[in-house]
């Protein structure tokens, strides 16, 4: 999992430039620079914008580490979409995990955006009840109220063990389904049954 330092050596794929897109008819439209606001108003665009991703929708995600911000380094790390013309918020830092069962305080790079503006990532959390245990988990979300499709913790389908931690890397299709691979402990197996493919959407994995 990215720290927030991690993510200060990456989010300069962007640095002190504009963040722009190409349009169909051959113009380029600019999304963000710097300096702009955020949307809800705490702080503007730092310089660190972070790798975007598009969508078939025109549609684009991205990070960046903003200045300015009330709470300085604990509320500066954001997760945006740029729809039309607008750019609003998908996740910032402390976000409440969507159980109460602590805070989400820096997310994955490996982020995803489908083609109805759905985002997925992987986020990092503090001041959960198991600690290390349960302090990861996958999320989607699209401007509201974010969904939790799987946590660290949580039991496989089959009963056979619980999951420890994540790939970096998930998949998210255009019905919203979140697909990963995750690690096991205590498993019947061991080493040779702790990890597998799985899919969910907020419900039952399987």
């Amino acid at each position: 999992m990215m720290t927030k330092s991690h993510l200060r050596g990456l989010l300069p794929l962007l640095l002190l430039s504009p963040l722009s897109i190409a349009l169909a008819d051959g113009r380029t439209a600019q999304i963000a620079i710097t300096g702009d606001a955020a949307p809800d108003g705490n702080g503007v665009l730092g310089v660190n914008m972070g790798t975007p991703v598009l969508n078939n929708s025109g549609e684009l995600l991205f990070t960046n580490l903003m200045t300015g911000t009330t709470g300085g380094s604990t509320d500066n790390l954001v997760l945006l979409r740029y729809s039309a013309v607008t750019v609003s918020q998908i996740m910032r830092e402390p976000e409440p995990a969507p159980d109460g069962n602590g805070t989400i305080f820096t997310f994955n790079t490996d982020y995803q955006l489908n083609d109805s503006g759905l985002a997925a990532f992987r986020g990092s959390l503090t001041g959960t009840a198991g600690g290390f245990s349960d302090d990861s988990g996958l999320f989607t979300g699209s401007g509201g109220a974010l969904t939790q499709v799987a946590r660290e913790g949580q039991s496989d389908p089959n009963g056979n063990g619980v999951i420890s931690s994540f790939n970096d890397e998930l998949s998210l299709n255009a019905a919203g389904r979140v697909a990963f691979e995750a690690f096991f402990t205590g498993t019947s197996g061991g080493t040779t049954d702790d990890n597998g493919i799985y899919a969910g959407s907020g419900g039952s994995l399987t």
